[in-house]
């Protein structure tokens, strides 16, 4: 494949995921629920305590720091709540990994070894679709990943006044990283590194970093938001810093005020990895397996390559002793991956793997992408819902109940009035509601389908079915 080809592909494949941001609606519940997290912190002008609706109450979040959502409910100020400007933060970041990317790999790769990181790194699953989901994984990426290539550059760089000046990104890119997600920004930055100076002995080169600058832009970016955070909610930060950060990698119930974290058997993130980078694990295979025989001694005769290779490798292993994790934890070393494959096949003439690769891949996204937006809109979210409510109500004097438990697709897109209500039996919610609200006003019941055995004879017979998809069934109290 040819350069310009390639590079027109990139651009195609950009395009593509910005047009599709705003296609598909909020899925349930992580989309919706930190959609509606941002939309919060616009109606309540609250920037410094995140608030989020759990059993029928809006509490704060201290789950996690605010840069994402900030970033989140910037673009909605600017273009309203709905899915395109929920999903512009993550597109953004992704697409400044990639600006960071180019501008590297410009400097210190092969202009083909350049090319094809950034084209191993988009087609990437991972990192292609979570370019457009309502998830802080991008933007810690940008974080994580942004130190991690900027430490290369610090490292490459021959210049003492340029390391300096890459040595300070390093320190911004890790504060973003630490007010994404906090501590664990540092620690999946830190342990590969700390592995290359191990196997290098190249200590020397610290004493060029910006320590005291860059430092202090650190402090200055992070620490501010969890001082002013902790005045307004005492507590938060041995909160935040010991069940979030701590427990929550080491025992099965952290205390998780939001949620139940997700287990998985130890080892599980080596399978999470290769699902990243699914499509380039035939032509990784080959120069991974290089490394099975005197790995010291490979590492050891290219430090570059091995800076790249260590970056994901280590993290990964490190993600194998945790049970609590997900798949895009594995995000901030899909990029570090692409920089080692790509500086490894620059050479290969051999461009029949790379096309058939490249071919299957794009053909996947552009089943999956179609694929998503109907199983969205079907299974995943009830926004086709309150968008058909709306229209029959245009003044928005309606009243919704979601029953059982309110989804967070419904608090982000209901525009009447929301029966806010903490988790009940089903024929609890449809009792209490026909009792409470007016037969005078316009009732509305969402119910998941396989909640509706559950609803008694009699109460249905109170009820007709207006709309339905997969996974839900909207009702109407029937008028007399």
């Amino acid at each position: 494949m040819s350069n310009r080809r390639i590079i027109m592909l990139i651009a195609f494949l950009l395009a593509l995921r910005f047009a599709t941001l705003g296609l598909w609606e909020l899925t349930d519940p992580t989309e919706a629920r930190y959609a509606e997290i941002s939309r919060q912190i616009v109606l309540k002008s609250n920037w410094v305590v995140p608030k989020i609706w759990i059993n029928g109450e809006l509490i704060p979040f201290l789950g996690k720091p605010p840069l994402f959502f900030w970033l989140t409910a910037s673009s909605m100020k600017l273009f309203g709540f709905n899915a395109f400007s929920a999903r512009f933060a993550a597109f953004l970041s992704a697409a400044g990994i990639l600006l960071l990317m180019s501008e590297l790999t410009r400097r210190y790769f092969q202009p083909r070894q350049r090319i094809l990181a950034l084209l191993i790194t988009i087609l990437c699953p991972l990192f292609f679709f979570l370019s457009g989901a309502v998830l802080v994984d991008m933007t810690l990426s940008l974080g994580i990943s942004g130190a991690v290539l900027a430490y290369f550059a610090f490292l490459k760089e021959e210049s003492v006044v340029v390391k300096k000046r890459w040595s300070i990104a390093v320190f911004v890119f890790l504060g973003i990283g630490f007010l994404t997600k906090g501590p664990v920004a540092i620690a999946v930055f830190g342990m590969p590194v700390f592995c290359w100076h191990l196997l290098f002995g190249r200590w020397n080169e610290l004493k060029h970093h910006a320590w005291l600058l860059g430092g202090m832009l650190f402090l200055g970016i992070s620490i501010p938001w969890f001082i002013l955070c902790e005045q307004r909610e005492p507590g938060f930060i041995k909160y935040f810093f010991i069940n979030e950060n701590i427990l929550r990698y080491t025992v099965s119930n952290y205390q998780d005020k939001y949620g139940s974290g997700h287990k998985f058997p130890h080892g599980a993130a080596l399978v999470m990895m290769a699902l990243s980078v699914a499509p380039w694990l035939f032509l990784a295979f080959s120069p991974f397996s290089r490394y099975f025989k005197n790995p010291i001694q490979k590492l050891r005769a290219d430090p570059w390559r091995s800076f790249f290779l260590l970056g994901f490798v280590v993290n990964t292993l490190f993600w194998c002793f945790a049970r609590q994790l997900l798949i895009t934890y594995m995000l901030p070393m899909v990029p570090l991956f692409a920089c080692w494959l790509a500086l490894e096949l620059g050479d290969d003439k051999n461009d029949r793997p790379l096309k058939w690769t490249v071919t299957a891949t794009i053909i996947a996204y552009l089943i999956v992408l179609p694929a998503g937006i109907y199983g969205a809109n079907e299974y995943a979210s009830t926004a086709p819902f309150f968008k058909f409510m709306r229209e029959r109500h245009a003044d928005g004097k309606y009243i919704v109940s979601a029953c059982r438990k309110t989804p967070y697709s419904a608090y982000f897109n209901n525009k009447g009035e929301l029966d806010i209500h903490p988790k009940e039996s089903c024929d609890g919610t449809i009792e209490r509601c026909l009792a409470l609200y007016p037969q005078s006003k316009p009732l509305y019941f969402l119910c998941r389908r396989r909640y509706l055995k559950r609803i008694p004879t009699r109460l249905m017979k109170s009820l007709e079915i207006i709309k339905q998809s997969k996974a839900w069934v909207l009702y109407k109290r029937k008028t007399t």
